[in-house]
């Protein structure tokens, strides 16, 4: 016969293994609210990732990601939304994106990069971008960020925060290449509005976050 103590450690071990399994998927991450120093820091945008462009919308398409361009992505069956280049949504330089749903229906709408970002597998970076997300009280929602076409590797979660915060995280991908998201998600209203500048991705040894 078992000894019932046994049980419960083996429960207890496999709670921990289980723990460290999520703690190594799911990576780290952090948030540092504004205001900033200006020029502090180190990141390397991805391609147009600064949205130093003129003012105007972007591009929707349902489905599958589309290579080389920013665009606002939307499930089959899911929400709407709008997003505009704009420099009222800019902190760094002239240009930002406002995103906005117009309806919603789960998963949610993103700001997504097609998946053409080329990376080393096996090398560590830093997925990092700077959010400032409008929310009324009540709302459910959920905003983040991610990697489009690597999906296990990382996804940052901004802090429910007023003005501006700078979300990071490292990660090691094991595809390549890899799209870059900032989404929105679960129980969304119509008045949520996020904005959203200089979308990066930094080898981790050439990465500094910016000063308060």
């Amino acid at each position: 016969m078992t000894n019932p103590a046994f049980h419960r450690l083996r429960s207890r071990s496999l709670a921990i293994l289980l723990m460290l399994a999520w703690n190594c998927a799911s990576q780290a991450d952090d948030s540092i609210s504004g205001p900033f120093v200006p020029g502090s820091g180190h990141w390397n945008p991805v391609k147009d990732g600064s949205f130093e462009v003129p003012a105007g919308p972007l591009p929707v398409y349902t489905g599958y990601p589309v290579p080389g361009v920013w665009y606002l992505s939307l499930s089959p069956g899911g929400g709407s939304g709008t997003a505009d280049y704009s420099a009222d949504a800019a902190l760094v330089g002239q240009g930002g994106v406002r995103v906005q749903p117009t309806t919603f229906n789960a998963p949610g709408i993103a700001l997504t990069y097609g998946a053409v970002i080329p990376l080393t597998p096996g090398k560590k970076y830093v997925l990092s971008g700077f959010i400032n997300w409008v929310s009324p009280a009540g709302s459910g929602a959920n905003t983040y960020f991610d990697l489009w076409g690597a999906p296990g590797n990382i996804t940052l979660y901004p802090r429910r925060v007023p003005g501006w915060q700078f979300v990071y995280g490292t990660f090691t991908p094991t595809v390549a290449p890899v799209g870059i998201r900032a989404g929105i998600g679960n129980i969304v209203s119509t008045n949520d509005v996020f904005y959203i500048d200089e979308m990066a991705i930094t080898p981790a040894d050439q990465f500094v976050p910016p000063v308060q």
